[in-house]
């Protein structure tokens, strides 16, 4: 009896709860910030991979499948926009849900641009708020990618 009870819980428990856990790749150049948010998201319950810098995080696009990719526009080596414009050319922009991360100032129609030309998720202003990172997550959990 006691073992169906469990059961029961952890069945009950996995259908309400708001999340899941989630793979997740953070792409960001700094790594404090990549280690704050790795360390946030696992003791959340999800799935972290980093890559402190763009062409890693393609290479790991390429060989790994993310419910959520997490990317700072501003890196030394490949910023976000030549970061989305490959892998558009690769082909794997469509299949991906992407959160855009940035300290700059963007206009409300530099994000609208942006959003609409790559299918941008969602996105962030820096410093995050990490409830608010996390708020984000678990809404796009159950979102098609068409819908972003």
């Amino acid at each position: 009896m006691e073992l169906v009870f469990h059961f029961k819980t952890t069945v009950i428990f996995m259908v309400f709860c708001p999340w899941y856990i989630m793979k997740i790749l953070i792409i960001d150049d700094i790594k404090s910030i990549t280690n704050l948010l790795d360390s946030f998201l696992t003791k959340k319950g999800h799935k972290c991979t980093v890559s402190n810098n763009a062409n890693d995080g393609i290479a790991l696009i390429q060989d790994n499948e993310f419910d959520i990719i997490l990317l700072d526009m501003s890196m030394p080596e490949m910023d976000g926009n030549e970061f989305l414009e490959k892998l558009e050319h690769e082909g794997l922009l469509k299949k991906q849900k992407i959160i855009v991360m940035t300290a700059h100032s963007l206009s409300a129609l530099e994000i609208e641009l942006l959003m609409s030309k790559h299918g941008i998720c969602w996105f962030l202003k820096k410093p995050l708020s990490l409830s608010e990172l996390l708020e984000t997550i678990e809404s796009l959990h159950n979102m098609e990618i068409s819908q972003c």
